[in-house]
């Protein structure tokens, strides 16, 4: 399920934003500009469904709860998500994606925001510059989330 859930999002960052890779294609994130996230397709939400299934509504309200923190309007290049592929991880591929994204940030004023529920990542985009701006959890019992923001520079 998920390789077909993080195609979607490739698509639907390559139709609103950006995505940047590594050249071995160890690592991806996925980027849109400054904003409002838009998930705006129906075929999107029926491709969302068929994956999903009876979780879609609990996944929607991980998608809610985070767009309900994000300032409006929204001023930060969004780092929607960074992936590293596993016999890539702790070699640098996603730190050197997360610089490349807050430079390009840097080149046009903006910050970067993002999300993690990972809490090691959180140690790791503080060393990267990312402040933390709310710390929260999904209504009705879902995962502690962080929202981070770099500066812009």
């Amino acid at each position: 399920m998920l390789p077909r859930f993080f195609k979607l999002m490739a698509e639907q960052s390559l139709r609103h934003g950006t995505v940047l890779a590594s050249g071995q294609r160890h690592a991806a994130a996925l980027i849109y500009p400054a904003g409002e996230v838009k998930d705006d397709r129906l075929w999107d939400t029926i491709r969302l469904l068929s994956m999903f299934k009876t979780a879609l509504p609990r996944g929607l309200k991980v998608a809610e709860a985070m767009h309900a923190r994000h300032p409006h309007p929204q001023p930060y290049l969004y780092l929607r998500y960074v992936g590293v592929a596993p016999q890539a991880q702790g070699k640098g591929w996603g730190g050197a994606l997360v610089r490349a994204v807050i430079a390009s940030a840097a080149e046009v004023g903006q910050g970067v925001l993002l999300e993690t529920a990972t809490p090691s990542n959180v140690a790791i985009y503080s060393r990267l510059g990312f402040q933390i701006d709310s710390e929260w959890e999904v209504p009705g019992g879902g995962p502690k989330f962080w929202t981070m923001i770099h500066p812009a520079a």
